[in-house]
């Protein structure tokens, strides 16, 4: 696909009704998950639409400070209601430079590919990531480096 017809399809996403846009909020999961599977953004305007609210600063803020905030817990004494939580905090603290390194990328103002948000916010969102389900350190740390990896664009060809 060409950078041009790429660029129509993001404009077209812009002119989402209000309907059309409750329903992509509906299921920003599944668009997450479809866009981290590398489903192209352009293949609907419901995605497209998705991968823009995601390539936002405001979005990529709010997933930068969960990220932070979960890995300065792992190195604190945590409050009851983290305590409550399903994360296993000894994994999370194991994994805390990459999810900082995650964190810290996601804040910085340059371009990046909407699939690196997506895996970013499903390694927060989704119950069975390693984040929350998890047992093994390592299988954090991958998927940190995944998501990070994923979130510099891909040259356009």
């Amino acid at each position: 696909m060409t950078e041009q017809r790429t660029q129509q399809d993001r404009r077209g996403a812009r002119k989402m009704q209000p309907r059309q846009r409750f329903v992509a909020w509906l299921m920003a999961s599944r668009l997450d998950a479809a866009l981290a599977r590398g489903e192209s953004p352009d293949s609907s305007p419901l995605l497209a639409f998705h991968a823009r609210v995601l390539e936002s600063m405001a979005m990529r803020q709010s997933l930068s400070r969960d990220l932070s905030t979960i890995a300065e817990a792992s190195r604190h004494p945590r409050t009851k209601r983290e305590e409550r939580s399903s994360m296993n905090w000894a994994v999370v603290a194991e994994a805390y430079q990459q999810l900082d390194d995650l964190s810290l990328r996601l804040a910085v103002g340059t371009r990046v590919d909407p699939r690196g948000v997506a895996l970013s916010r499903l390694l927060l969102t989704d119950h069975d990531s390693p984040l929350h389900a998890g047992d093994d350190a390592e299988a954090l740390r991958a998927a940190a480096r995944h998501a990070q990896s994923a979130l510099d664009p891909v040259p356009s060809v």
